[in-house]
């Protein structure tokens, strides 16, 4: 991960070192907790069911339903 936001719901918006760009979905109600700076955040990204995507920090709990911006 090279850069992360919250907007006011503290849903996230992450750019990916490659300049994608992911947002978890509003019917999301996992909660990130990220406090470090974004490189020290390993990302998968992964297929989910019905076309879906999940996201995951390695070796942190918490799979994030995410759709792909850019």
């Amino acid at each position: 991960m090279s850069k992360y936001e919250f907007d006011k719901d503290h849903h996230f918006t992450v750019t990916l070192a490659n300049g994608q760009v992911w947002r978890q979905i509003e019917g999301d109600d996992a909660y990130a907790n990220w406090d470090r700076p974004a490189g020290s955040y390993p990302v998968i990204i992964s297929r989910g069911m019905f076309g879906s995507f999940n996201l995951q920090v390695a070796k942190m709990g918490g799979i994030y339903k995410v759709h792909r911006l850019q």
